[in-house]
């Protein structure tokens, strides 16, 4: 009776025994579920953040569009004094100027307003010419008023007067650290303007009139 006993006792110790390795057994052959998926949301989460850093790179490398070139306008051009030269194609010429034109009795003409900015210049600026060359390559050529008013008055001694109060007040010369409204007189300027020099620099057009 006490063999039976202590068997039944053994077989009930062996089978806890078992059941429990069989619950370890299964415990380590599931995988983990939660791991994988905080890793996942992780990642989503990085991914969320540098988009934005993306899209701004993006934006950063855009180019500008190319400024609109030829036409009438407003153009600079370098000086060889280191001043800088800017010119308003076509420009109005001034009042007294134009008044003079008239009552000499010449026929219209053309007028390129140069803005000389010598204030960088290490040496006294001169502008003597400009250049307007249209579509069809033709060049227009305008000079300072000392030369390009020069036989507007005959030998009318008050015009002649007139004329050199003008050259005096319009000099083509700015000497450095200065600035100088410098008119130039020539042909009409035509309309379908390709290119403008200034002392034989090419002009950038740089704004609208």
């Amino acid at each position: 009776m006490k063999k039976t006993i202590a068997r039944a006792a053994a077989v009930a110790t062996l089978t806890s025994l078992a059941l429990a390795g069989c619950g370890l057994t299964a415990g380590e052959d599931k995988e983990p579920v939660a791991a994988p998926t905080i890793e996942a949301e992780a990642e989503e989460a990085a991914d969320a953040v540098d988009a934005p850093a993306v899209e701004e790179d993006a934006e950063d490398t855009e180019e500008e569009p190319a400024a609109e070139q030829g036409g009438p306008g407003v153009y600079q051009a370098p000086l060889m004094s280191g001043g800088t030269a800017t010119v308003a194609v076509p420009g109005t010429g001034p009042e007294d100027l134009e008044q003079f034109r008239k009552d000499a009795g010449v026929d219209p003409v053309g007028y390129l307003v140069i803005e000389v900015d010598n204030t960088e210049g290490t040496e006294e600026a001169m502008v003597f010419e400009a250049e307007v060359v249209d579509s069809e390559g033709k060049t227009y050529t305008y000079e300072e008023i000392t030369t390009g008013t020069y036989d507007w008055t005959d030998t009318n001694y008050d015009l002649i007067d007139r004329q050199m109060e003008l050259w005096d007040k319009y000099p083509y010369s700015t000497r450095p650290s200065a600035k100088n409204t410098v008119p130039l007189v020539g042909p009409e300027v035509p309309e379908d303007i390709v290119s403008v020099f200034v002392e034989y620099e090419q002009a950038e057009r740089v704004g609208d009139l």
